[in-house]
């Protein structure tokens, strides 16, 4: 458990399912939860600091229907003071409509980009997806803005048993690039851990797949070993309670160096953040 008596390390809240609406929100039980940017940041940092977490830096998921232009107003407007300094918006690029996206988030200035719809395609198809994905690519590297991938989960678009195999291959076609995993490959954690061990630009986000979730313990073995500075926390607010998540977890990662890597340390460097304990 964590320590109440002792300041914990600040974690870094990645994969914040904010993305929904009111209204899906209902549908899926999400007690008090609104769909709103500013309720659902003060209601996150209200479970931290349940949890003795005073200080935090959060990347919020893009909600649907908002530009990254949008949602960065929404954020600079709604966000209380206290707040917005650690808040990091993302945005969504449909590869469908690639070049109206990218104009957007351009402008917002975004650090992360998930990217819709999933799979991942496969490297070299001929089809328009394929195509896009690859001139994403390029994109990301030059303006090192950060692509996150769903691959696995239970609200993944496909168990597509190829999916870790064909970003292996973006990985390496795009070594420049920076690729993180969002829910880390659930259920083929070993599978992505070989990407990670393979190549040097994907990072793996397991959130609420770990530690409750079968192959939880291929994690901890790399959080222990040649993934630490390759793994980040994500809670998958609110979807789970953020607060007992951060206990569950930190009964599991035991080595204080491997806890500050993955609640602190990996995504500051991704993100340019600065936090301390």
């Amino acid at each position: 458990m964590i320590d109440m008596h002792c300041r914990p390390p600040v974690p870094t809240i990645l994969g914040q399912a904010i993305w929904g609406s009111a209204k899906m929100a209902r549908s899926r039980r999400l007690r008090g939860y609104t769909g709103d940017v500013a309720t659902s940041t003060t209601q996150l940092q209200t479970r931290l600091r349940d949890v003795g977490v005073t200080e935090s830096v959060v990347l919020f998921e893009p909600v649907h229907g908002k530009s990254a232009r949008d949602l960065h107003a929404q954020v600079r407007h709604e966000i209380p003071d206290g707040a917005r300094g650690a808040f990091r918006p993302a945005a969504a690029v449909d590869l469908t409509r690639i070049d109206s996206d990218l104009t957007s988030i351009a402008e917002a200035a975004v650090p992360v980009v998930y990217v819709r719809p999933g799979p991942v395609p496969r490297l070299g198809a001929a089809h328009a997806v394929a195509e896009a994905f690859a001139a994403l690519c390029e994109w990301a590297a030059e303006t090192t803005t950060l692509l996150a991938i769903m691959i696995g989960g239970s609200a993944a678009p496909t168990l597509d048993v190829d999916a870790c195999r064909n970003l292996d291959e973006w990985a390496m076609a795009f070594d420049r690039t920076r690729f993180v995993v969002v829910h880390g490959g659930f259920p083929r954690f070993d599978e992505a851990l070989a990407v990670v061990m393979r190549r040097g630009n994907v990072w793996l986000v397991p959130d609420m797949y770990f530690p409750d979730f079968p192959g939880a313990y291929d994690l901890q073995l790399a959080l222990d070993g040649f993934a630490r500075e390759r793994i980040l926390y994500g809670s998958c607010y609110p979807y789970v309670d953020v607060a007992e998540h951060l206990n569950r977890t930190r009964d599991v990662v035991r080595s204080e160096s491997a806890w500050r890597s993955y609640t602190v340390d990996n995504a500051a460097a991704l993100l340019g953040s600065s936090t301390r304990s």
